[in-house]
Order: C-alpha cells, then structure tokens, then sequence
C-alpha cells in the first residue's frame, strides 16, 4: 500500500500491483475494491472531490478515475511516472510527475502545464489562495498561478 485519501467518510487506499481499497472504519477491516489488470499497475497516489470524482495514478503514466459506480482507466497523455494527484473540484484536478511535469484536467480532457521551472520529480501539491504550490526532489519549492486555460 502506498497512499490513502478519505472521500465523503470513506478512506481509500491504493498500492503496487494494482492495489484498491476501501477501509470500514466500523469493523476496522479492508476490503479489495477492485485489481487493475491483473495487477499490472503500481499506483502511487489517490485523491478525489467526492464519492463520484476519485483518480488513482501511478507508474509509466496509469490514471483511473471512479465515477461512484465502476473504475475505468484513462487515456493520459503521457507514460511518463505520476506521483501526485490533487483534487479541487470535479472540473479542476492535477497530476503532477517525473522531470517536472504538472498536467491539469478532469477525465478525459487533460492539458501540459509549461514553464514552470522545476526540473524533479513534483511529488506534493496543494491550493493557497490564487496560487497551487508545488514541492519538487530538486530540493524546490515553487508557487505557481494558474489560470482557467491551464496556463502559467
């Protein structure tokens, strides 16, 4: 298991191979949810809006959204690591990476975020104000204003 987030009084755990939970914080037990492929995904990372907007990213650029009812994967526009993913609203989610990388979007309609200068790997992001902060391994942090457009 790699990463839990709670959605509308349910946690959610995600992990290598394939990993989904939900835990049931009455019987203190966890319960599979679903296995992706016969565990051939590694997910690193699990945030959502509501019990009707959740993404599950991972390695070689695997994302998964949850409608409330069934998961499907999405068709990213990129393989590259996905390390965070970070949930505003159901229209406003974003998937940062390896190399810098920042995508913002909402199931199937995803845009690169340029220029922000950050060369590691993004893997903590959160809203301030106007701003999203982001946290990269090159040792820097990094405040960037976003527009609705997705850009700098």
């Amino acid at each position: 298991m790699s990463q839990l987030c709670c959605v509308d009084g349910i946690t959610y755990i995600c992990g290598w191979g394939g990993q989904l939970y939900e835990f049931d914080a009455n019987t203190l037990k966890i319960k599979s949810i679903h296995t992706f492929l016969e565990n051939r995904y590694s997910f690193l990372d699990i945030d959502g809006f509501d019990a009707q907007n959740i993404y599950v990213i991972g390695l070689t650029g695997v994302v998964c959204f949850y409608n409330g009812k069934d998961w499907k994967q999405i068709d990213f526009p990129t393989n590259i690591n996905l390390l965070n993913v970070f949930c505003v609203s159901e229209t406003e989610v974003y998937i940062s990476g390896a190399n810098g990388a920042l995508y913002k979007g909402a199931k199937d309609s995803w845009v690169l975020i340029e220029d922000i200068e950050l060369k590691g790997n993004i893997w903590s992001m959160q809203k301030f104000e106007n701003g999203l902060y982001l946290i990269a391994s090159d040792s820097k942090s990094k405040m960037v204003k976003i527009s609705d457009s997705g850009t700098i």
